[in-house]
C-alpha cells in the first residue's frame, strides 16, 4: 500500500437490511475495498418490533383456517397449541394493541474467509 494512503478505523451508523449488506452500503459510498478488507470487524443490524399490550392482546387459533397458514404449518411444532397472538385495544395502550419496542440483533463477525 503506498504511504500516503491510510485506512481509519470507524464506528458509524449506515442503512442495510441486513448485516451482510452494510459492506455493500460501505462501498456504494466510495469506501476503498483494501481499506474496508483490512479494517471491518464486524457488523451489527438492528430491527426494532412493536411488542403487543400484555393486557390486551387477542389469541387466534389457526386450526380454525389451516389454509389460510398452510406457508407456516410444516414450522409448527406438533402436539403444541397453535396459536398466534394479536393486537387488541385497552386504555393501557391508547387503543393501538402496543405497547413498547424490542430489539431484535444480528451480528456479522468478519472472519478471514468473509474478507
Amino acid at each position: 500500500m503506498p504511504h500516503n494512503l491510510r485506512c481509519h478505523l470507524a464506528f458509524t451508523t449506515l442503512h442495510a437490511p441486513v448485516a451482510a449488506g452494510a459492506v455493500q452500503s460501505m462501498l456504494a459510498v466510495d469506501v476503498a475495498p483494501y481499506c474496508l478488507i483490512s479494517s471491518l470487524l464486524g457488523v451489527v443490524a438492528q430491527r426494532l418490533v412493536r411488542q403487543l399490550c400484555l393486557r390486551c392482546q387477542i389469541i387466534h387459533d389457526i386450526s380454525d383456517v389451516p389454509q389460510a397458514f398452510e406457508g407456516i404449518q410444516a414450522l409448527l411444532e406438533e402436539n403444541r397449541e397453535h396459536v398466534f397472538y394479536g393486537p387488541g385495544s385497552c386504555h393501557k395502550c391508547d387503543g393501538s394493541g402496543y405497547r413498547e419496542r424490542r430489539g431484535i440483533f444480528e451480528i456479522m463477525i468478519v472472519t478471514r474467509d468473509i474478507s
